[in-house]
């Protein structure tokens, strides 16, 4: 009896080992096994055998079953799910970083409540087209009714089309501008109207358009606009210079990251950062090393955009730490996952803080780079910034100037309500419900804005890229 005894454990115990050779394959850490991550608790990204762009992120390894052949694991929000054995490719453990799924989100597919918000925000932008007489408000609610499924969309899209005929450029480009969001091409005629134009939205629009759609062409025209002293033309210039990756405008691009005004500065910080060019990084480089203060700043951004390593170790040992930048570098370094970032973003949350403007639109900014990377709870902070009243504000000076307080709320909200609206996730449409329906227009189409980007992918992403520049 004992013999037959031990010829079962013998064969069971052979079996488990050929089990337990079948298990999936660990990559990115040397000698780990399944029970080490278990125990750490280590964040991985499984691959699946459907091919390389079947990865799911930022999960942790719970269990793991030989018998069964099964490993169970937890996303990110903390759901449970388990994986066959022969259904992985392998499991690379992510040395602890929070990676950002570059897929599109699976559970993208709209359900009958998200379908009915999107259509709240369709039905709120043709009120806005009909009732508005102010010109650019009444165009931009067209260009959303334009990118939805409402019955009259046709005749948003017909509107648009007129005005972009139309003898006065700004206009013309406006509408050029929002028929290129839903998909139309424009026409050389029409990008010259604007460059051509004394008007000075015009020819920014035109400069916008040219890079948007990549139109190397008009690169003399660009140039000539960077040059320009007015701080409503130049950056336009910029970007669409770095969108047709123009390599004669490097070095004043280089140049304009010393401008004294922001958005000169900025603009320019994102044409470089656009750059695949060995010049770009060089000369970035080359500036790096006598650059001081938000100058360098500036240029580590760009540099590090580009992927550049050392502007990573500055930005996470250097900047992260410093008060004039830490805030902003959190955001850059959490959106790639830096665990020192998101711990410095969930400090800053639990800290007491003035609700102004700015630091209110940071706050949200911060739960969302949270939400982002797994924090569910973080959702929570958007909301409440969204939510915020006119008699919540402060500032020293004004806590009695309503129309000061009335005036910060409206930029708080369009501003969250664009930063929801980039995210194009579909779990920000029930918190984007309510501020549809604000009686300030100006409220509401940003709303409807975020809600129809979540609706539709293909105006969310034109518009994503549209506003990433600025």
């Amino acid at each position: 009896m004992t013999r037959i005894v031990n010829t079962c454990l013998i064969a069971f115990l052979l079996c488990a080992t050929a089990m337990a050779a079948d298990r999936p394959r660990i990559t990115g850490d040397e000698g780990a096994t399944f029970e080490d991550l278990i125990r750490e608790q280590r964040l991985v990204t499984i691959t699946l055998r459907t091919g390389a762009q079947a990865q799911d992120h930022n999960m942790k390894v719970t269990g793991i079953n030989d018998t069964r052949g099964t490993l169970a694991v937890i996303d990110g929000s903390g759901a449970p799910t388990a994986y066959k054995f022969e259904s992985i490719r392998d499991v690379h453990v992510q040395k602890d970083k929070v990676l950002r799924d570059k897929r599109p989100n699976p559970d993208s597919v709209l359900s009958a409540e998200d379908k009915a918000i999107v259509a709240d925000a369709a039905n709120r932008a043709r009120a806005i087209y009909l009732e508005s007489k102010v010109t650019p408000l009444k165009m931009n609610a067209a260009g959303l009714l334009a990118a939805s499924n409402h019955e009259n969309k046709a005749d948003a899209l017909s509107y648009l089309h007129e005005l972009s005929n139309s003898n006065d450029a700004a206009t013309s480009m406006l509408a050029a501008h929002l028929l290129w969001l839903n998909g139309e091409t424009i026409s050389d005629e029409i990008l010259l109207t604007g460059f051509n134009s004394g008007n000075r939205t015009a020819k920014a629009l035109a400069a916008d358009l040219a890079g948007l759609t990549k139109a190397s062409q008009f690169v003399v025209e660009l140039r000539k606009l960077l040059g320009d002293p007015s701080k409503e033309i130049s950056p336009y210039a910029a970007v669409a210079l770095g969108e047709i990756a123009d390599e004669d405008s490097i070095p004043k691009l280089v140049e304009s990251l010393s401008s004294i005004t922001d958005e000169k500065a900025e603009a320019a910080v994102y044409a470089l950062s656009i750059f695949q060019s060995p010049e770009a990084t060089r000369r970035l480089e080359e500036a790096l090393e006598t650059a001081e203060k938000l100058v360098r700043f500036r240029i580590v951004r760009a540099l590090y955009a580009q992927g550049n390593e050392r502007a990573r170790t500055l930005l996470s040992t250097e900047y992260l730490k410093e008060p004039a930048f830490d805030k902003q570098a959190a955001l850059i370094l959490a959106e790639d996952g830096d665990p020192d970032a998101l711990k410095f973003l969930r400090d800053f949350l639990a800290k007491p803080y003035d609700p102004n403007e700015d630091n209110l639109i940071f706050r949200a900014e911060a739960g969302m780079a949270l939400y982002v990377a797994g924090d569910i709870q973080a959702k929570g902070i958007v909301a409440d910034v969204l939510n915020t009243r006119p008699n919540d504000i402060y500032a020293a000076g004004r806590t009695a100037d309503q129309k000061f307080k009335e005036e910060t709320v409206r930029k708080v909200q369009v501003a969250v309500c664009r930063l929801m609206g980039t995210t194009m996730r579909r779990d920000m449409l029930p918190v984007l419900a309510g501020p549809i329906q604000n009686s300030d227009p100006t409220v509401a189409l940003a709303a409807c804005r975020a809600a129809m980007q979540i609706g539709n992918q293909d105006f969310g992403k034109r518009l994503r890229k549209a506003l990433s520049g600025f």
